[in-house]
């Protein structure tokens, strides 16, 4: 009777164990990023079953300016700090917060908004990437059309940027316009070490896509009557359709 209830005690903890460690599997991604400005970036995505983080242009300092060389005539300006440019979701508070820098008044904003909605089609159509057996799908959102790829051997709905809603991990995204691209370069699944998950605080707070529209759209204009203003030879007219997320499109998903 003894051995038995031993055996159900032991039997107990290792399914316990088994659960947990099943349940707090976490991972990083690398990926190659260009985001529609001639410079290729690197980005990290680190997740867990139920939160993650996708960020670039971090820094060792509070703030700090680089110019990186897009070819001999044509520079890209980079602000990096210790937060960078990051995508923080939350799929059990259906929330996606978002650090984003504003080049009209040179800062960063805080966006909260609910976890955006792709439309997928998914394709039976499959390949490699990193030895992961990938999926096909083609999607819509915010005034563009998108081929990603995804794999259910990472059963989590994470991707770079603001890509989501895919039943596994999402590891390579091209525009239709091959503008965009997000190309995964190295894969740690499951991670054996503890990785920082934790949403960007330092910015100012706008909550909804619409707000910060308006919020960009007034201070382009701003930044736009200032370079008017110092003679004929300047002008400025920022293109919102060359934004990764269009504007003054109709095809605004939330």
């Amino acid at each position: 009777m003894y051995t038995t209830f031993l055996r159900l005690i032991l039997l107990f903890l290792s399914f316990s164990g088994f659960y947990s460690v099943a349940y707090t599997q976490n991972g990083l991604i690398k990926y190659s990023q260009e985001l529609g400005l001639g410079v290729d970036k690197s980005a990290y995505l680190v997740f867990d079953a139920s939160k993650s983080i996708y960020y670039f242009q971090r820094g060792k300092l509070d703030s700090g300016v680089e110019m990186e060389e897009v070819n001999p005539n044509e520079f890209a300006y980079q602000v990096r700090d210790k937060e960078g440019i990051s995508f923080y979701f939350d799929q059990e508070e259906a929330v996606l917060i978002s650090r984003q820098y504003v080049f009209f008044n040179d800062s960063f904003v805080l966006l909260e908004e609910d976890i955006p909605n792709f439309r997928w089609e998914i394709s039976e159509e499959t390949r490699l990437i990193s030895g992961f057996l990938v999926q096909k799908a083609l999607g819509t959102f915010r005034g563009r059309n998108y081929i990603a790829w995804f794999t259910r051997e990472i059963p989590f709905d994470v991707g770079p940027w603001k890509f989501n809603g895919l039943p596994g991990a999402i590891l390579e995204v091209v525009d239709s316009e091959d503008k965009f691209s997000f190309k995964a370069l190295s894969i740690t699944y499951p991670s054996k070490q503890k990785l920082d998950i934790t949403p960007p605080k330092k910015g100012k707070k706008l909550k909804g896509f619409e707000e910060f529209k308006q919020y960009v759209k007034e201070k382009a204009t701003e930044w736009t009557k200032y370079i008017q203003s110092k003679g004929p030879g300047y002008s400025g007219a920022p293109d919102f359709d060359s934004f990764i997320e269009k504007f003054d499109t109709d095809n605004n998903e939330e």
